[in-house]
């Protein structure tokens, strides 16, 4: 039994809060777009990994589109013509996942109608994503995709591209892919137009931020659990001066990914770093981001905290994780936000 960093529930109920460990629900966010198209390949990387685990895996491809807008569209960016090709893409899919293992791959898709307006929907009253002083606002194509995910699939990780189609950019992501990162309470990878997608049989990099924070703590155990043979582990810690705070942080990382190997029979490459915070070279998030780009990171992970943990509106960078947000819009690589389990509602 692996014991987790935290003092929270163990590793599987972190990884699939509310389910048993036989069921694990991939989704992938799609319009059309060359990096929708790469965030597929990544969510097919995935879970080509888990077939040898035991458990039962779903992916869900989900397009949501305007009927009048998607009338205006090229043929080849029209919701039937996307669904059709996806339809296709997840054949292949199924047939490489079945060649992995023992298990078979269940799929399906959600084609989701929305009708494009200015009035901006109360996305942080629904019920799956309820706190309170919550004010956040989101555009009804926002609305309607965090339905499906938290309802209708309820899914465990979200791919998306860090754009799509045409959409407006907030800093180096689209608006969608922004509300998203935010407001989704789910486990989120943001895969990056320019980085490639690691191939089948090669090994991939993750850069891992620890600051000693539970959600941090659950970003590494989540990392434990995705990482397949020969990919090689990062861990990296930021401070000003190296304290015992850093020398416990660092202990702490080695012991738990020794372990974490043993139980899980992993052959993974790691090592934990600590990185000084030199005055007049940036910010902790900006020496992240040079760190990714020195290991040639594939993926930089981070914990951060939903909606129901305290974030309120856009302007709540701190209590979402001002870190995670400045690297998964500016970072290179691809990012995986890890989510803490959503909690239950009580009465």
């Amino acid at each position: 039994h692996v014991l987790p960093l935290t003092s929270s529930p163990d590793l599987q109920e972190l990884i699939m809060p509310g389910r048993s460990e036989s069921d694990l629900r991939w989704c992938v966010l799609v319009d059309g777009s060359s990096v929708s198209g790469k965030a597929f390949d990544s969510l097919c990387y995935f879970i080509n990994g888990q077939n040898t685990e035991g458990r039962t895996n779903e992916v869900a491809v989900i397009h949501a589109y305007d009927k009048m807008m998607d009338l205006e569209k090229p043929i080849h960016l029209q919701s039937p013509r996307i669904l059709q090709q996806y339809e296709t893409n997840l054949i292949r899919a199924r047939r490489n996942y079945d060649l992995k293992g023992p298990g078979r791959l269940k799929s399906q898709t959600f084609p989701l109608e929305y009708k494009t307006s200015e009035e901006l929907v109360k996305v942080a009253s629904l019920e799956y994503a309820e706190s309170v002083g919550t004010s956040e606002h989101a555009p009804a194509v926002v609305a309607v995709i965090l339905d499906c995910i938290a309802k209708s699939f309820q899914a465990d990780y979200v791919f998306m591209g860090s754009f799509g189609v045409g959409g407006k950019r907030v800093g180096e992501m689209g608006s969608v892919t922004d509300y998203m990162l935010r407001l989704c309470n789910h486990t989120m990878v943001v895969v990056k137009h320019w980085r490639p997608v690691p191939k089948q049989g090669e090994g991939a990099t993750f850069l891992v931020c620890l600051d000693g924070s539970p959600a941090a703590n659950e970003g590494l155990e989540k990392v434990i659990f995705l990482a397949r043979d020969g990919d090689k582990l990062v861990c990296v810690t930021v401070s000003r001066h190296k304290g015992p705070n850093d020398v416990a942080i660092i202990e702490k990382a080695q012991q738990f990914i020794q372990t974490s190997a043993m139980a899980t029979k992993k052959k993974l490459s790691s090592q934990v770093i600590w990185l000084q915070q030199v005055d007049g070279e940036g910010t902790a998030a900006e020496h992240l981001i040079r760190a990714s780009e020195r290991f040639e990171a594939d993926f930089l992970v981070f914990g951060s905290i939903n909606t129901a943990h305290g974030a309120k509106n856009r302007e709540s960078l701190i209590d979402l994780g001002s870190t995670a947000l400045y690297c998964s819009r500016n970072s290179k690589c691809h990012a995986i936000i890890v989510k803490p389990p959503f909690p239950q509602q009580t009465s």
